[in-house]
């Protein structure tokens, strides 16, 4: 389900110019308020970065830099629609990376316009081939759009780039017990066993429920199966 924004009321932060040039400060007016929001964003003040950032954007209204980085603050904000908007013009603005496309998918997943975000996704592999989470958030998205195969195969990518993706198996072994492919699902399960909050999860989940009448299954998140 799509999230509702909160108020946010974010307006573009000027800075006093003049007075950085009188204390020293040699970079453009438009540097001034892209470095103070990185600045702000370093420090974890993200509605003051956003502002700042909004105001490189009306400084310079095409430059992708400033629009990127306002993009991402409204993301991790929560505010999808405006990520998406921010970022759209980022990459006509001529930012055509796999990590601009891999956060419009995300924004669009978290609005569940899903086959957008799948366009975005397939854009950011197409872009960068070695990225485990963007494999994964489009696994995530197959799967919720039912097409199990190409998500069981995203989500062992993932697993294969990083080893230790955590999440990414626990999704894997749940879509293999969606499939009904049992010993595949158990011997994925063995993989996150180490991690109490995620037996806690697969305890849960009734995704696991082909599992349920395996003793095996059960031997396992107990620890009597070890890996």
């Amino acid at each position: 389900m799509a999230q509702i924004p909160k108020p946010l009321p974010v307006s573009p932060r000027r800075l006093d110019y003049e007075a950085l040039v009188a204390k020293g400060y040699s970079g453009t007016v438009f540097d001034a308020h892209l470095e103070t929001g990185e600045y702000r964003e370093g420090v974890g003040d993200l509605r003051a970065a956003l502002g700042f950032y909004l105001a490189a954007v009306e400084l310079q209204p095409d430059h992708p830099a400033a629009l990127r980085r306002a993009g991402e603050m409204y993301f991790r904000l929560g505010y999808f629609e405006d990520c998406l908007r921010l970022l759209t013009a980022a990459a006509a603005a001529g930012d055509t990376s796999a990590v601009v496309a891999y956060r419009l998918g995300r924004a669009a997943e978290s609005l569940d316009r899903l086959s957008e975000a799948l366009a975005h996704f397939d854009r950011s592999v197409a872009g960068s081939d070695r990225d485990a989470k963007t494999y994964y958030q489009r696994g995530r998205v197959h799967s919720r759009l039912g097409d199990l195969a190409a998500a069981t195969d995203d989500l062992l990518k993932a697993t294969q780039l990083v080893p230790q993706y955590l999440a990414a198996f626990y999704d894997l072994a749940r879509i293999y017990a969606l499939r009904q492919m049992a010993d595949e699902s158990l011997q994925t399960l063995r993989q996150i066993q180490g991690s109490r909050r995620m037996i806690q999860k697969v305890r849960r989940d009734r995704d696991f429920d082909f599992l349920r009448h395996y003793p095996s299954f059960w031997a396992l998140l107990s620890g009597k199966i070890t890996i």
